[in-house]
């Protein structure tokens, strides 16, 4: 599990960190929820040995070291998306993940596209076009995003290997597809189940980039 400084934690602690002389590193556990601020988001988190009074809001650059914790709790957004809730007031700038239901899905197998998604909390988003794919068929598309991912297979971690997230399509089945740029230059298609274990924080990043927020209408 990541190991990350927390300043905040550490103040309430400040007791026990003046007695050691040493400054204090927490683990995270696990993430409560998230929250939109502006186009940012803040994660809930809560920390190894203690107890929910001492969880913090932080922000996605405190949780960069912890992609595993990240990934469990898209995830469990994922897997509750099914079940029906009675929709109220939401805040603003609050998106769900939990419109993104990930299904297994090869590489290779990245159909028709369709360019809207619609959060689950009240938020409506769309994603923007990636560049340079104006005017592009399908086919075309599909022809530059070829690579194989088998040579990656055996890394735990895709962050330092994927230089940028172009597009997020949906096919046919409506399965959402990951079109990335690996850092060798190589075009490739990556299903969301697969994109957010390896890279949650890639998509995390090119969904801050490209959807566009608005409040609701309590009568929609």
């Amino acid at each position: 599990m990541p190991v990350v400084k927390k300043e905040e934690l550490s103040q309430k602690k400040d007791s026990e960190s003046e007695e050691s002389g040493v400054e204090d590193e927490y683990e995270v556990e696990k993430v409560i929820k998230h929250r939109g601020k502006g186009k940012n988001i803040e994660f809930l988190v809560r920390w190894k040995g203690y107890g929910p009074e001492y969880d913090t809001w932080e922000p996605t650059e405190n949780v960069a070291s912890a992609e595993e914790a990240v990934a469990a709790y898209w995830e469990s957004q994922d897997k509750t998306a099914a079940a029906p809730r009675k929709r109220g007031r939401q805040e603003a700038y609050t998106a769900s993940q939990a419109s993104i239901t990930p299904k297994p899905e090869s590489s290779k197998q990245a159909a028709k596209k369709a360019r809207t998604s619609t959060a689950a909390n009240g938020i409506k988003a769309s994603v923007d076009k990636g560049e340079g794919d104006e005017g592009a068929s399908d086919d075309d598309i599909d022809r530059q995003y070829s690579g194989n991912l088998d040579k990656y297979n055996d890394l735990k971690n895709w962050e330092n290997v994927v230089q940028n997230i172009e597009t997020v399509e949906q096919g046919e089945g409506g399965q959402l597809i990951v079109y990335a740029t690996m850092k060798g230059g190589e075009k490739v298609t990556i299903p969301t189940e697969v994109a957010y274990r390896k890279c949650p924080l890639k998509c995390l990043y090119f969904y801050q980039k490209h959807l566009k927020w608005r409040p609701v209408d309590e009568n929609e």
